[in-house]
């Protein structure tokens, strides 16, 4: 097992709750409540901004060139091409990416935001970036399992949540999130029994986080 499925694997009595979440299973079946999907989304797009602004800081503290390019296209993926679906659907309910990112956010956001900042500022580069995983990897887990219930329950088709299922079950986000897996391993090869107790630290409390994120999109 690799370092990064092993902190998956760590995390994952808290992962669990992510895939049978009301929020996900109202999604499959596409009984979610509208408004909710778009607060939701509001919320997300205000996330990403911070999110990569924590890749940024990494960015900025990291000496090898080869990771700052690694860091780059992560920033560079999140701006130009997670958040266009973000802002299809904010289309559609008539708002623009300037009237989310104008929104206030709300508590758990917030929370979620501030500890992997604050992991970022007072961490090395790789920590703060390992604060930003468990949201990249959960995402794939939790659409390539919501795609295969609503496949089997015949709610895909017609499914107004479909294009943010398939997004984030692409083989495009397949492949970012094999490469954070990848990248995760390659960075962490042969670290010390602290930093592994460290980091896991780190992915389970951003797991947290992202837990409480869902409660909040369900809560509305």
């Amino acid at each position: 097992m690799s370092y990064a499925e092993t902190l998956m694997d760590q995390a994952n009595g808290i992962w669990e709750h992510y895939y049978d979440h009301p929020f996900i299973t109202q999604l499959v079946d596409g009984s979610l409540p509208r408004n909710k999907f778009r607060d939701y989304l509001v919320q997300d797009t205000l996330y990403l901004k911070e999110y990569t602004k924590v890749c940024a800081i990494a960015f900025v503290k990291a000496e090898d060139i080869a990771v700052m390019r690694y860091l780059y296209g992560i920033m560079q993926a999140v701006i130009s091409d997670e958040t266009q679906t973000h802002i299809a659907y904010l289309r559609d309910f008539g708002m623009s990416e300037a009237d989310a990112l104008a929104a206030p956010v709300k508590p758990p956001n917030r929370a979620y935001l501030d500890y992997m900042l604050r992991v970022a500022k007072e961490q090395d580069w790789l920590a703060g970036f390992i604060s930003t995983t468990p949201c990249a990897l959960s995402y794939y887990h939790v659409a390539q399992r919501a795609k295969a219930a609503a496949e089997a329950a015949g709610t895909l088709d017609g499914n107004y949540y479909r294009a943010w299922i398939d997004f984030y079950a692409s083989p495009e986000y397949q492949a970012i999130y094999d490469s954070t897996v990848a990248f995760v391993d390659q960075q962490t090869a042969g670290i010390t029994a602290q930093r592994q107790a460290q980091f896991s630290e780190i992915f389970q409390s951003a797991s947290e986080h992202e837990l409480a994120f869902w409660d909040m999109a369900l809560a509305g």
